[in-house]
């Protein structure tokens, strides 16, 4: 009796657990109907900037859905998606806005059971600054006012240290420092943030502190020299002059020519922003009355005797300075001569024809040679 009442309660005992079991079986046949329906778009936080720019909303959906936008607004808005049937990220390319007015439109997301969401793009306008770039300031150093049109606030948020602003509503000022470098110009740049995270750059160019004219004037020109009759003629210094030729591109160098000749011969010194002024190798003059021809050339002289005709080489201004209050500096190399290193000129006459050249009478010397070239101002 014992032994069959103990079967009987281990059969209710399986029957109560296999019962249990069917409850937590999930029936894979419900009507997916009854789920959910997720509709939501996550648009921009503030305004885009005026310059442009690729951004995106995120759509979360579990239905398909479809996106419009005033036609008028598709000239600077694009999108690359404009309907789909369940989450996806939409990429927009806001175009360049070129007005100082700011502007706005309004994407509306439609899901397919009638829901609707809006987000609003903004987009600042320009910062327009006049002059639009500050160049050819004065050596000397300048204060000059820059206009400024926005559609919102905007500040200096970088500027080279040698470069001061100030704001008044919409005019900035800026002072430039004298440019410390007399014959080298220099350059930099502010940054101006504005309406956001938008920047403009204003471009800074400040001339050298010599200018064209500043070179113009009486000069003790000293120099070594030599010619048939004494071979080196040491520590010797003349009156020169350099005048205007063509205002600001190049000088006439007078008083190193014969008198009689300054009529006939021009000694042509170039100006070179960024650099001071330099000589190259020139015709001076053809003489007609002697047969053949002979022409007078003022052409570069090396260290080791040897000339060049090339146009191009010469001798440039360096050591430039006015620590004694006036201006002084050397005429050496402008290392266009290759291996050969110009030390000077010399007074060379050559025929037209281009025969042998021979050296002839100039002046007092038979030919005469003007190196280590100094110039100070008288």
């Amino acid at each position: 009796m014992k032994k069959y009442m103990l079967y009987v309660g281990m059969l209710a005992m399986l029957l109560l657990s296999s019962c249990n079991d069917k409850t937590t079986i999930i029936d894979d046949d419900d009507d997916d109907g009854d789920l959910e329906q997720v509709f939501s778009v996550r648009g921009l936080n503030g305004g885009v900037s005026a310059e442009g720019v690729l951004t995106s909303v995120y759509v979360n959906s579990t239905q398909a859905w479809t996106v419009s936008m005033p036609e008028a607004d598709k000239t600077w808005l694009s999108l690359e998606n404009t309907s789909g049937k369940s989450s996806l990220t939409v990429l927009l390319d806001v175009k360049v806005n070129p007005s100082v007015e700011p502007r706005e439109t309004t994407l509306t997301f439609s899901a397919e059971n009638g829901e609707t969401k809006e987000v609003k793009i903004s987009q600042y306008g320009q910062l327009i600054l006049s002059p639009a770039d500050l160049s050819g300031i004065a050596g000397a150093g300048a204060t000059i006012p820059v206009s400024v049109t926005v559609g919102g606030t905007y500040s200096v948020t970088s500027s080279p240290e040698w470069v001061h602003t100030s704001i008044d509503g919409g005019i900035l000022t800026v002072t430039v420092d004298p440019n410390p470098e007399l014959v080298t110009p220099r350059r930099g740049r502010m940054e101006i943030a504005y309406n956001g995270d938008a920047v403009k750059v204003l471009a800074v160019e400040q001339n050298q502190r010599l200018a064209y004219a500043d070179f113009i004037g009486t000069y003790t020109m000293r120099y070594m020299t030599s010619n048939t009759a004494t071979p080196i003629n040491r520590n010797q210094s003349a009156t020169v002059t350099l005048v205007q030729n063509v205002e600001g591109t190049s000088y006439l160098l007078k008083g190193v020519l014969a008198p009689a000749d300054e009529s006939l011969g021009k000694i042509i010194v170039n100006y070179v922003p960024g650099k001071g002024i330099n000589m190259l190798s020139q015709i001076l003059f053809t003489r007609t009355t002697i047969t053949p021809n002979l022409v007078l050339r003022w052409m570069p002289h090396s260290a080791n005797n040897y000339l060049t005709t090339t146009a191009t080489a010469g001798v440039e201004s360096t050591q430039v300075n006015m620590d004694s209050g006036k201006l002084s500096f050397y005429l050496t190399d402008n290392g266009v001569w290759g291996s050969y290193v110009a030390v000077g000129f010399v007074f060379y006459y050559y025929t037209l024809a281009g025969s042998t050249s021979a050296w002839g009478s100039y002046g007092v010397n038979n030919h005469r040679t003007f190196y280590h070239l100094q110039f100070e101002k008288q």
